[in-house]
């Protein structure tokens, strides 16, 4: 099984935001596009950000119904530049990924 990630807001008169609902939808179709995948990332930009989705508990159920590991990443244009959004995205990998298996 692969999963697939849906964030959206709602706008109201084009004005006042609510906050973002999450939806989780698990499905065979992404395992089976990427039958090699080793990790599932999920990637949170302004908009998750700004609407306060919890992208990190969204990863952690998600990963309890497939068997992968489900990767938040949260790299909000809003706080800085490229080179920020790069270094938050690297130390993910050293949090998540960089040490976690045997060579």
């Amino acid at each position: 099984a692969g999963i697939e990630m849906r964030h959206g807001i709602t706008l109201a008169s084009g004005r006042w935001f609510q906050q973002g609902r999450r939806e989780l939808v698990v499905g065979k179709s992404v395992a089976a596009r990427y039958p090699e995948a080793k990790a599932i990332f999920v990637y949170a930009t302004c908009v998750t950000s700004m609407t306060g989705d919890d992208i990190e508990a969204v990863c952690l159920a998600a990963q309890e119904k497939v068997s992968l590991p489900v990767i938040p990443v949260n790299t909000p244009g809003f706080i800085g530049d490229k080179n920020i959004g790069n270094r938050l995205a690297g130390e993910v990998l050293f949090k998540y990924v960089i040490g976690t298996a045997e060579p």
